[in-house]
């Protein structure tokens, strides 16, 4: 999975988590909830843009309309998403600033637009939404920056948002803070409410076990007062008893008032005596209710196996159809039923004697009777008497499961204030009747909401005592590091001033930890800058000084130079140049200890013949730099020149021997050849190599010509790189003779390079530039493999085998595949071992003695024969010449080609035969041109000759015919 693929997967997750996280609310209260989404919105605000925060809050935001049946928490997510969103992404920083600002000046506005003008929410509910939903989205963005810091430290991403000290301590003393007091604020709110509902439930019982009580009361006493009215009124047929007396009502009216009209009926419930408590009542008939009428007959008369104590639903009488409800009692004589005792009463008034004596607060209670007809109410909702009671629909009725749901579906705080808690249950067995108890909600609003805007208001306030700690703990503990970061300022320079340093003392482990790493640290600097101070002159030393000669260094000739330069522009200067001639030898030959006390005797020398002014310093090596300063003639400089090059040409006595050693100069001039050290360093080299290149020993000023050398020599090299690839070099084969009988028993392979534009170009020129530039050892490899071959073809031909030797430079000698490459040779070629000579020069030999001895050792165990070339030009002692495995001697041609003049040259050359003969060695002179000087060589008894006065080097065809035409080769 790609990584754009990943990032999609991610967005979609965290959306479909920020919708989730809105349907998975929490209820504070009834119709309060926390919704969680827009924790998930702030981290798409923070790893995607504000526009994917838009939309993540639009999706998730749609769920909050069917939770609060509002716009309220869709238009809250947006504009959140939007500007802090949009904030942010700006500044990319402070995520929480942007967000508290946001909840201040723009949420808690919109939250009391919405609660209070646009829903109609009282002020203390509009306040306790403001709340709420501030406390919301200070916890969500608490939560969401909190996971950003915990994502982005495992992130190795250069660039990486890094955390404040403060706000790291802010994030974790508010989430420690927050998330205890929030879920406790779950905890206490359903409290809270639960509290309400018993307390309401409660009171609702209790009025109604007083009203219980009342009602029964009134109903026993007025019982008994009817019954004793039955007594003392017996039923008979006297029209002068058919009416009740006055007294009768007036003693009953004392106890009730509500008490309106006296009468007695048959029992056949007929109407038997009357009295009216208005006068104006007596002049109209009393009109029963024929519904009360026949209720009551069909259950005392008819259905009632005994007559007991009636209570009537209302009904209307009188010419004004006022409301009476009547109780009556039966009137029994000698255990026989004669009729009833009735008493009609106001109801209004019985039901204000009966709540009289109960605590109703503001409670509302309705009577009614059997049909549901309102008998009396204080509820002014409910004052249609003799009409069916009206049920509001925001009443929650007490142990009422289908209550129970419909409080658990309320949208708001506001809503479930405005409901009311009531009551329907009857009376009592004796009194068919119903009370209908009501007790509103919202009486129970101001407490409630008190105490949930007390709770939030608290979560706040512990928001503000931790931003106020974080802070101060941040500023304490940021102090005492901004002390430190002050104090390890500069502090290796602090140290190198020897200035004291007081560090802080703080009781932070951690911090404290950290300042006495600092100490340490500080102590261990002290000491290494005592070290440095030391150090440092020894540097300077260094710097300016050659430690071996103690002359002066290269780099500090180069400062006098330019400070020379500043102090007189005008002022000519010369640079020379000083290598010494044959030091390699010495070196090599006596080891570096000799070479060293060679070079500290030239520097005492040079100092002998320079003046004060003279600036004399060592380049590396062998290598001398002098600078004169203020020359006015060029005499004065070869006066120098030559001074330097007597004195250096003295012997050198090392371990007991003298060795002559002698030094080439090259000069260079300062303003003529350059105006800078480096251009007239360069020139002043070239013009000592010119002096080496030219027999050593002397002096030379720098021309223009030497430029043009070197670039002559530049393009030499060039070409030379590509002559093999070519096929521009060839081998040259010279005879080499048996002057005992005068064949040829082997050749010398010699390189020539035809140039394809020069034409042939000298073996002088090219092999030195190829020992210079390493080329040698790939020209090398190749002349082995070519002569090899070379030699086994001819054998092929019929020839008669002769050995075929190839010279080893000094470099291809000392290669480390050397060895490796005659083998391959030998196996390409498939010449025998025993045809090949090769040949190093007694330089070669000299240059390391112990390695040249060891590669001797392992060619020879290859079966070939080995000759030491150039002998007598070096300084190889006769014991360490006994020791090489050397089988061929070649006598120079410098001790050859005056052999025939030069008496001493004939001893030299006869006594290094019969030396070499003494040895096992067969002797070649080489270089050998005219006929006295082969029968000089044949009389003192040399083996083989090689020169031009039997052939000069061959093509290889040429050699084959001229081993045809003389006959001495045959098969």
């Amino acid at each position: 999975m790609n990584h754009s693929r990943i990032k999609m997967f991610m967005l979609c997750l965290l959306m479909t988590l920020a919708f989730l996280g809105n349907v998975g609310n929490i209820e504070l209260f009834l119709g309060i909830h926390f919704i969680f989404g827009s924790i998930f919105i702030f981290l798409i605000l923070h790893y995607y843009n504000t526009k994917l925060g838009v939309l993540a809050a639009l999706l998730s935001g749609i769920y909050t309309v069917y939770l609060w049946d509002n716009l309220f928490g869709l238009t809250i997510l947006l504009l959140e998403a939007g500007i802090v969103g949009y904030l942010y992404n700006r500044h990319k920083r402070r995520l929480i600033l942007w967000d508290v600002l946001f909840i201040i000046f723009i949420g808690m506005p919109i939250s009391i637009l919405f609660s209070y003008y646009l829903l109609g929410f009282d002020w203390l509910n509009t306040l306790l939404v403001m709340l709420k939903q501030s406390v919301n989205m200070l916890l969500n963005i608490l939560i969401a920056n909190m996971l950003i810091i915990v994502i982005d430290s495992f992130k190795v991403v250069k660039g990486s948002r890094r955390v404040s000290l403060h706000e790291l301590l802010f994030n974790l003393l508010l989430l420690f803070f927050l998330v205890p007091l929030v879920t406790s604020l779950f905890y206490i709110g359903k409290g809270e409410i639960s509290k309400v509902q018993d307390s309401m439930r409660n009171q609702i019982k209790t009025t109604y076990n007083e009203l219980n009580v009342q009602f029964r009361n009134f109903y026993l006493n007025n019982e008994k007062q009817l019954n004793t009215i039955a007594t003392l009124h017996p039923f008979t047929s006297d029209e002068s008893t058919k009416s009740l007396n006055s007294e009768d009502l007036l003693l009953l009216q004392q106890s009730n008032e509500s008490i309106k009209i006296l009468y007695a009926t048959d029992s056949n419930g007929d109407l038997y005596k009357i009295h009216w408590d208005d006068p104006l009542l007596r002049q109209h008939n009393l009109n029963y209710d024929q519904n009360d009428l026949q209720s009551f007959k069909e259950h005392w008369i008819d259905q009632a196996p005994q007559p007991v104590t009636y209570v009537s639903d209302m009904f209307r009488a009188g010419p004004n159809n006022r409301y009476l409800f009547t109780i009556s009692v039966p009137s029994i004589e000698f255990g026989e039923l004669k009729g009833y005792i009735v008493a009609a009463y106001n109801p209004l008034t019985a039901f204000k004697t009966i709540v009289e004596g109960t605590n109703v607060n503001n409670m509302k209670i309705t009577m009614i009777d059997r049909n549901n007809r309102v008998l009396a109410t204080n509820d002014e909702e409910n004052q249609q008497y003799y009409e069916e009671l009206v049920l509001k629909g925001n009443e929650l009725y007490a142990n009422d499961p289908l209550s129970v749901q419909k409080e658990e579906h309320v949208s708001s705080l506001q809503e479930w204030t405005d409901m009311y808690y009531s009551t329907l249950t009857t009376i009592s067995p004796d009194i068919p009747w119903k009370v209908h108890i009501s007790i509103p909600i919202s009486d129970f609003e101001n407490p409630l909401y008190k105490a949930s805007i007390n709770l939030l208001l608290t979560v706040f306030l512990f928001a503000v005592i931790a931003l106020l700690i974080s802070y101060l703990v941040a500023k304490w503990i940021q102090s005492t590091l901004v002390k430190v970061n002050t104090l390890t300022n500069n502090l290796p320079e602090k140290i190198a001033n020897n200035e004291e340093i007081a560090w802080p003392r703080v009781i932070i482990k951690e911090v404290s930890s950290i300042i006495d790493n600092f100490k340490l640290t500080e102590l261990k600097l002290r000491k290494m800058f005592d070290e440095i101070v030391d150090s440092q002159n020894e540097l300077h030393y260094l710097a300016h000084f050659d430690q071996l000669t103690t002359l002066y260094n290269r780099n500090y000739m180069m400062e006098r130079f330019n400070d020379l330069l500043l102090q007189d522009t005008q002022s000519r200067m010369a640079i020379l140049f000083i290598d010494l001639d044959r030091f390699k030898i010495v070196n090599d030959t006596l080891g570096h200890h000799a070479g060293d006390q060679v070079l500290t005797e030239v520097a005492r020398r040079l100092k002998e013949v320079c003046d004060s002014s003279s600036i004399i310093s060592r380049q590396g090596g062998d290598e001398f730099i002098i600078l004169l300063p203020s020359i006015e003639n060029e005499w004065e400089i070869e006066f120098q020149a030559n001074a330097m090059i007597k004195v250096l040409s003295k012997p050198y006595n090392l371990y007991g021997n003298e060795y002559h050693l002698t030094a080439s100069i090259g000069i260079s001039l300062y303003p003529n050849h350059g105006n800078d050290i480096d251009t007239l360093i360069k020139y002043a080299d070239l013009a000592m190599y010119s002096v080496k290149d030219n027999g050593k020993a002397n002096y030379m000023f720098y021309t223009s010509t030497l430029q043009s050398n070197v670039v002559s020599k530049v393009t030499l090299e060039n070409e030379l790189r590509h002559a093999i690839e070519r096929n521009e070099l060839e081998l040259y084969y010279q005879p080499q003779v048996n002057l005992q009988n005068q064949r040829i028993t082997g050749v010398e392979a010699l390189v020539r390079w035809k140039h394809p534009l020069h034409g042939f170009v000298s073996p002088a020129e090219f092999i030195p530039v190829a020992e210079e530039t390493g080329q040698i050892i790939e020209i090398g490899n190749w002349i082995l493999k070519k002569a090899c071959k070379d030699a086994r073809s001819w054998q092929k031909m019929g020839y008669k085998p002769i050995s075929m030797s190839v010279n080893i430079s000094m470099r291809q000698f000392l290669h480390d595949n050397l060895l490796l490459s005659v083998q391959e040779a030998l196996k390409e070629s498939k010449l025998n071992p025993k045809y090949l000579k090769l040949e190093i020069t007694e330089s070669v030999a000299m240059s390391k003695p112990d390695q040249v001895l060891q590669k001797l050792e392992q060619l020879k165990k290859l079966n070939i024969e080995l000759a030491l070339d150039d002998f007598g030009t070096g300084y190889s002692s006769l014991n360490y010449l006994k020791s090489l495995p050397v089988d061929i001697l070649k006598i120079d041609r410098s001790f050859i080609k005056d052999i025939d003049q030069n008496d001493e040259d004939i001893t030299i050359v006869k006594a290094l035969i019969e030396m070499a003969h003494s040895f096992g060695m067969t002797v070649v002179a080489e270089g050998v041109e005219k006929e006295c000087q082969k029968d000089m060589l044949t009389d003192i008894h040399c083996d083989l000759l090689q020169g031009y006065v039997f052939s000069k080097p061959l093509q290889a065809r040429e050699l084959l015919k001229f081993i045809i035409e003389n006959e001495i080769v045959t098969t």
